[in-house]
């Protein structure tokens, strides 16, 4: 089971991946830096701040799935699943950018019509 240590946002000092998208965090890019502990194992996990917002908004971390850790590929699927149950192939298959950057889009243009 993964144990969060410190979670906490940062800027960047150096270039970083992100760890959910496989995006460049870039220096001076505020994101979401954690110390985590996987058995014996202390690592560091960075996030851009969309990246935790899309997984809260789809309920990634609710849905118990990834207790015991995150894969690179875990992030991507969830993307696709948003896309799929959401009938967005025809709109994604017209977007030019990453899943990231089309469901950040479109989740977040949903949620403002909401508040209207």
């Amino acid at each position: 089971m993964v144990e969060n240590i410190s979670s906490k946002m940062v800027k960047a000092r150096k270039k970083y991946r992100c760890m959910f998208s496989g995006k460049t965090i870039n220096i001076g890019d505020e994101h979401i830096c954690q110390v985590n502990k996987d058995g014996g194992e202390i690592y560091t996990f960075r996030i851009h701040k969309e990246a935790e917002y899309l997984a809260e908004e789809l309920d990634l971390y609710g849905k118990g799935t990834y207790n015991d850790g995150f894969q690179d590929d875990d992030y991507e699927q969830l993307l696709q699943d948003y896309i799929y149950d959401n009938d967005l192939f025809d709109e994604y298959d017209n977007f030019d950018g990453s899943s990231h950057d089309f469901v950040y889009k479109h989740y977040t243009s949903k949620a403002k019509e909401v508040e209207k």
